[in-house]
């Protein structure tokens, strides 16, 4: 919030004495200008600049000195001293000084990408003296180098002039001649003059890496690769760098080789579902080349299971759950079976009952009619007796 406000300040001061005076802003030693963890301020208190922008919050990521804007990646906070700008980056001529800055950090990986300089142009790089890198500027006109080894240092940049050998070498070739002299140019930054030729050194390239940039779904402790290729046929010692907890570490070094393919491995690429950082870098004794990279490892895998019978894998967690499934169901149907048998034999009984009444019911009546077929026979037989005293006593009256 404060560094916002602060941006915001400098933004309306910057207003008002644009709109006020028709002359350039006129900056001195004791302005500085934060953006990010980058603090940038003037030594030079004769520079004069027509413009000096700072975006608002959040697109505060750059600076714009006239027309030279500053875009810096820093690992940590970064002090950015400005000593010199070309009035007219653009129409310089080749071996000219374009820009100087010093630049004061304690550690890491810092990336510079610098614009408006002119568009597809190499530029040398120079750290405290000693050339570091020989880039091209893109079609936007933006010039990107990084570096690593740090405490105070002063970057100088210029516009590539080529400088011809002391050693001449024969070459045989096919010749144009025009004049007194004799010229051939068929080669990039290759000449002949009258029978002899010589070659500016072309930087080494990182034709190929493994894993790509931007990859995913990487094995742990991978191990990675670059195929790099030397137009001069130089040997070059080439680095590899690792950044895998905010810190460019380097990891290792293969010195004086030759066109090929070189492994390291990422032990550090230790965490599932993580991006991991890593640079190559390449040297043959006269240019710098190098490149950063990332790739995301493979997200945490599930303990599965291997059913041989079968072929199938099923998760830990899909047989937890056929278990308790298998469970459930052993025990619905145990219920359901008591239920069955408690009913079927509630239903025997019930029958049993009624079977029981038809018995009794039956049998009753048998007996009922038994003993009515008893009375009649009693009865008849009665009668029978009856009429027999009876006809007796009838004859003895006669």
């Amino acid at each position: 919030m404060i560094k916002t406000k602060m941006m915001i300040v400098i933004w309306f001061l910057l207003l008002i004495a644009s709109s006020n005076a028709k002359a350039d802003v006129i900056m001195d030693t004791s302005n500085f200008y934060p953006v990010q963890n980058e603090t940038y301020m003037v030594n030079d208190t004769t520079r004069h600049f027509s413009q000096i922008l700072i975006p608002l919050f959040p697109d505060d990521t750059y600076i714009v000195f006239n027309s030279t804007g500053f875009n810096i990646t820093a690992t940590n906070d970064i002090m950015i001293y400005l000593d010199y700008i070309n009035t007219s980056i653009v129409n310089a001529d080749a071996g000219d000084l374009v820009l100087e800055i010093c630049a004061d950090t304690t550690s890491g990986n810092v990336e510079f990408k610098i614009n408006g300089f002119k568009s597809s142009t190499q530029y040398t790089v120079k750290r405290n003296g000693t050339t570091i890198a020989a880039p091209t500027s893109n079609t936007s006109g933006e010039l990107t180098f990084t570096n690593d080894v740090w405490s105070r240092k002063v970057f100088e940049i210029f516009e590539f002039q080529y400088q011809p050998p002391s050693v001449w070498t024969e070459r045989y070739a096919t010749w144009y001649t025009g004049g007194n002299s004799t010229l051939r140019w068929n080669e990039q930054y290759s000449y002949w003059f009258t029978g002899r030729n010589y070659s500016v050194n072309v930087s080494p390239v990182i034709q190929s890496v493994y894993p790509e940039h931007n990859s995913s779904r990487i094995n742990l402790s991978i191990k990675c690769n670059a195929t790099i290729f030397d137009r001069d046929g130089d040997t070059m010692n080439i680095r590899f760098y690792s950044n895998s907890s905010g810190v460019w570490m380097l990891e290792q070094t293969n010195l004086s080789v030759i066109n090929g393919t070189y492994n390291w491995t990422y032990a550090n690429a230790s965490e599932y579902a993580t991006t991991y950082w890593w640079n190559v870098s390449l040297h043959d004794g006269i240019q710098f080349t190098n490149a950063t990279y990332n790739f995301t490892t493979i997200p945490q895998p599930t303990t599965r299971l291997d059913i041989k019978e079968t072929k199938v894998k099923i998760s830990f967690e899909a047989l937890v759950l056929l278990v308790i499934l298998a469970v459930l169901l052993i025990v619905a149907v145990a219920t359901t079976k008591s239920k069955i048998r408690k009913f079927l034999g509630e239903r025997k009984s019930s029958m049993n009952k009624v079977m029981d009444r038809s018995y009794h019911a039956k049998k009753g009546g048998q007996m009922n009619k038994d003993m009515a077929n008893r009375s009649m026979a009693k009865e008849q037989k009665r009668r029978s007796v009856a009429r027999i005293l009876a006809r007796g006593n009838f004859r003895r009256r006669r």
